[in-house]
């Protein structure tokens, strides 16, 4: 529910909890009530090429689902990019290549050329897209201002949102708020709510005194977060490997 009520949203829910069955039941939902007609996925290599095609089929109501992906050499990339399905998945390393796809020009003077075709975007292990030096994050930036009138919804998906602190939430959150809440840039964000700590050799950045309440604060009505407390009692876990 979370995710069909925010169209710009994350959901920061640990392993094991639903987040992909989640997300595709509320893409279902949207399906049938003519508000969602096509969903990208981009995601880890072995996700894109796996995970998400398993949960369609491992749910009832997620049956009627087809799942294609991106993946392979260029040609086997164009053309699984114009065979028809619901959902395309395809890994981040293959994000900028993608943008190419409906995108020209480089640095300030760029247009899109083609009509993007998904008017929802999942970012799943978003915690990949926390460097605003990424290719893959200066990729999703354009795409989202190019194609803001055609990408109605984003959905950023990770268990583990900050692995190296809150320096991380910027630009995971630039990508789905154009800067509303943080910041237009990083450089905002780390004056307004850090101190930086100077090293020999290096820079680090500390929380101020209450910026974690604010941030939290600031973040509230996009991002659904659960601990390992809150997503409830899960069976041992195992690995089925099949050859």
């Amino acid at each position: 529910e979370f995710f069909k009520d925010h169209p710009y949203c994350a959901g920061w829910i640990p392993m094991g909890g639903g987040k992909t069955p989640s997300t595709l039941t509320a893409f279902v939902d949207l399906l049938n009530t003519n508000a969602a007609k096509h969903m990208l996925v981009v995601a880890p290599l072995r996700v894109a090429r796996k995970v998400w095609l398993d949960e369609t089929k491992r749910w009832s109501h997620l049956q009627g689902l087809t799942v294609d992906r991106i993946l392979g050499t260029p040609q086997q990339r164009w053309d699984a990019l114009n065979r028809p399905a619901h959902i395309h998945c395809i890994n981040r390393e293959n994000l900028e290549w993608l943008e190419c796809q409906f995108v020209e020009g480089s640095g300030k003077k760029f247009k899109q050329f083609r009509r993007w075709p998904w008017d929802v975007v999942v970012l799943d292990e978003a915690q990949s897209f926390k460097s605003q030096e990424s290719v893959r994050f200066t990729s999703m930036r354009r795409l989202r201002r190019l194609g803001g009138y055609d990408i109605q919804r984003v959905i950023e998906l990770t268990g583990t949102p900050a692995p190296n602190g809150y320096k991380d939430l910027w630009a995971q959150i630039m990508l789905l708020d154009q800067g509303q809440r943080l910041g237009v840039d990083e450089k905002q964000y780390l004056d307004r709510w850090f101190e930086r700590v100077f090293h020999d050799s290096y820079t680090t950045y500390s929380l101020r005194d209450g910026a974690k309440e604010e941030i939290h604060r600031l973040l509230a009505d996009i991002v659904l977060a659960l601990d390992d407390s809150e997503v409830g009692s899960l069976p041992p876990r195992f690995n089925d490997i099949r050859v």
